[in-house]
Protein backbone atom coordinates (compact mmCIF):
# COMPACT_ATOMS: atom_id res chain seq x y z
CA UNK A 1 0.00 0.00 0.00
CA UNK A 2 2.85 2.41 0.71
CA UNK A 3 4.06 2.23 -2.90
CA UNK A 4 0.92 4.02 -4.05
CA UNK A 5 1.76 7.09 -1.98
CA UNK A 6 5.54 7.11 -2.33
CA UNK A 7 6.82 7.57 -5.89
CA UNK A 8 10.42 6.93 -4.80
CA UNK A 9 9.52 3.41 -3.60
CA UNK A 10 7.47 2.74 -6.73
CA UNK A 11 10.43 3.74 -8.89
CA UNK A 12 12.81 1.50 -6.95
CA UNK A 13 10.40 -1.44 -7.23
CA UNK A 14 10.19 -0.92 -11.00
CA UNK A 15 13.97 -0.64 -11.32
CA UNK A 16 14.47 -3.85 -9.33
CA UNK A 17 11.91 -5.69 -11.46
CA UNK A 18 13.47 -4.51 -14.72
CA UNK A 19 17.00 -5.35 -13.61
CA UNK A 20 15.95 -8.89 -12.59
CA UNK A 21 14.30 -9.55 -15.97
CA UNK A 22 15.75 -12.26 -18.20
CA UNK A 23 14.39 -12.97 -21.66
CA UNK A 24 13.04 -16.39 -22.48
CA UNK A 25 14.24 -17.84 -25.77
CA UNK A 26 11.76 -20.37 -27.09
CA UNK A 27 11.01 -22.85 -24.33
CA UNK A 28 14.45 -22.56 -22.77
CA UNK A 29 15.23 -20.10 -20.01
CA UNK A 30 18.70 -18.63 -19.77
CA UNK A 31 20.83 -20.29 -17.16
CA UNK A 32 21.03 -18.74 -13.71
CA UNK A 33 24.69 -17.89 -14.31
CA UNK A 34 23.80 -15.34 -16.98
CA UNK A 35 23.11 -11.81 -15.91
CA UNK A 36 19.71 -10.19 -16.48
CA UNK A 37 19.32 -8.30 -19.74
CA UNK A 38 19.02 -4.82 -18.27
CA UNK A 39 21.27 -4.94 -15.20
CA UNK A 40 24.60 -4.37 -16.96
CA UNK A 41 23.28 -1.59 -19.26
CA UNK A 42 21.75 0.20 -16.27
CA UNK A 43 24.99 -0.04 -14.30
CA UNK A 44 26.83 1.31 -17.35
CA UNK A 45 24.38 4.22 -17.54
CA UNK A 46 24.90 4.96 -13.85
CA UNK A 47 28.67 4.76 -14.22
CA UNK A 48 28.70 7.13 -17.21
CA UNK A 49 26.55 9.69 -15.41
CA UNK A 50 28.67 9.50 -12.27
CA UNK A 51 31.77 10.04 -14.40
CA UNK A 52 30.16 13.10 -16.01
CA UNK A 53 29.31 14.42 -12.54
CA UNK A 54 32.87 13.85 -11.38
CA UNK A 55 34.33 15.55 -14.47
CA UNK A 56 32.06 18.57 -14.01
CA UNK A 57 33.00 18.86 -10.33
CA UNK A 58 36.71 18.60 -11.15
CA UNK A 59 36.36 21.29 -13.83
CA UNK A 60 34.98 23.69 -11.25
CA UNK A 61 31.42 23.65 -12.53
CA UNK A 62 28.57 23.29 -10.09
CA UNK A 63 26.98 19.93 -11.05
CA UNK A 64 23.53 19.01 -9.79
CA UNK A 65 24.12 16.93 -6.65
CA UNK A 66 20.62 15.45 -6.90
CA UNK A 67 21.69 13.42 -9.95
CA UNK A 68 24.55 11.90 -7.98
CA UNK A 69 22.33 11.13 -5.00
CA UNK A 70 19.63 9.55 -7.21
CA UNK A 71 22.17 7.32 -8.97
CA UNK A 72 23.76 6.21 -5.71
CA UNK A 73 20.33 5.45 -4.27
CA UNK A 74 19.32 3.50 -7.39
CA UNK A 75 22.47 1.39 -7.46
CA UNK A 76 22.24 0.84 -3.70
CA UNK A 77 18.66 -0.34 -4.06
CA UNK A 78 19.87 -3.04 -6.47
CA UNK A 79 22.15 -4.62 -3.86
CA UNK A 80 20.04 -7.79 -3.67
CA UNK A 81 19.86 -8.12 -7.46
CA UNK A 82 23.60 -7.53 -7.87
CA UNK A 83 24.38 -9.95 -5.04
CA UNK A 84 22.62 -12.77 -6.88
CA UNK A 85 25.11 -12.63 -9.76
Amino acid sequence: METIYMPKITTVDLLQLICQYKTVLGNKKKSRATKPDYLVPFLGFASNNMQQYSDAARAGNNPDWRIKEALLFAVGSLNEVIGLY
